[in-house]
């Protein structure tokens, strides 16, 4: 099945013990992950669940599914990528007598034809992207979740711009929220305002230093930046970005979500978003909003032509220090 059959199962049919998650389009993956979390494990979700990665032997992972929680007698374990050998016939061999209270989910990105064949084809999920109509319809959604005003061309043009990446476009819709909630976008101001931000790992020097409030080096490693010639516009957006993210770790710290969580609902790999989060603890939430609303001003100045564009972006990080605001 789809991942869009998968996610009506979640919401309105009846959960399997076991599934295969065939691919690697991890937005999907991890959506569908924590929606089956919070159906199967209901208000204990945060207890009883497990992600173990190459895991080499299946009694590891037969005692993983077995071992109850805390506060749950229920168990989900999320098996990525698992090297044991013969993993079809152990896992056929437990399909015919799952455990009740236990819910497996085996996310392969390669896996054998064995092993779709001893899942079969309504408890393997295969990950590919959106047909433009499906993906389309979710772009619509996460607007009207922002109550933003986006006319059909905009939708279209938006999707281009963003390579029909959902994790992408969900980043450019917050900004967007952030900038002008009231605004109603066409497609020549969705052009002006989502820029295709190129693959150049040169631009991310300077998220380090700007995490962790180093306004000297930052602000020198932006000189250096637009020395080489990177778009202030440019790197402005990678700044804004990396504060956005500085402000969910940060409110996710306040609310108790480990970690892990954050990684999860994020879709960042493990290391990155513990660096976020550790360097999240320099700032308060206050700072970063009033960071977040001026970008707003400066992203307005940079995209109508108002001022020099390499002033506004070397002030506006020129802010970020621990007493610049004060």
């Amino acid at each position: 099945m789809d991942i869009v059959e998968a996610l009506a199962i979640v919401e309105h049919g009846s959960l399997a013990p076991c599934y295969l998650l065939h691919g690697d389009h991890s937005y999907w993956a991890r959506r569908w992950i924590e929606g089956v979390r919070k159906r199967f494990l209901g208000a204990g979700y945060q207890d009883g669940f497990l992600i173990k990665d190459h895991v080499s032997s299946w009694a590891e992972l037969d005692m993983e599914l077995r071992t109850t929680g805390f506060f749950s007698q229920r168990r989900m374990v999320v098996v990525k990528d698992a090297t044991w050998a013969k993993k079809d016939e152990s896992l056929s061999a437990y399909l015919t007598h799952p455990d009740p209270e236990a819910l497996l989910i085996v996310w392969d990105k390669k896996p054998s034809p064995a092993l779709i064949k001893a899942f079969g084809p309504t408890r393997t999920i295969e990950l590919k992207p959106l047909s433009p109509n499906v993906f389309r319809r979710f772009v619509h959604q996460e607007i009207k979740k922002r109550r933003l005003m986006l006319t059909s061309e905009a939708v279209e043009l938006l999707s281009e711009l963003v390579l029909h990446d959902e994790q992408q476009v969900l980043y450019e819709l917050d900004k967007m929220a952030l900038y002008d909630p009231t605004r109603k976008w066409d497609d020549e101001s969705v052009r002006q305002f989502v820029p295709p931000l190129p693959h150049d790992t040169q631009l991310w020097r300077l998220t380090e230093p700007l995490a962790q409030r180093q306004t000297a080096k930052t602000v020198a490693q932006t000189e250096d930046l637009l020395r080489e010639g990177k778009a202030p516009l440019l790197i402005f957006i990678v700044a804004v970005r990396h504060l956005i993210k500085l402000h969910r770790a940060l409110k996710a710290r306040q609310q108790g979500i480990s970690v892990q969580e954050f990684a999860r609902q994020e879709g960042m790999k493990e290391f990155p978003a513990k660096k976020v989060w550790q360097y999240s603890q320099y700032w308060s939430l206050n700072e970063l909003h009033d960071l977040l609303r001026r970008a707003a001003f400066v992203d307005r100045a940079l995209k109508t032509g108002f001022g020099d564009p390499e002033s506004w972006v070397l002030s506006y990080l020129a802010l970020t220090g621990k007493d610049s605001g004060k």
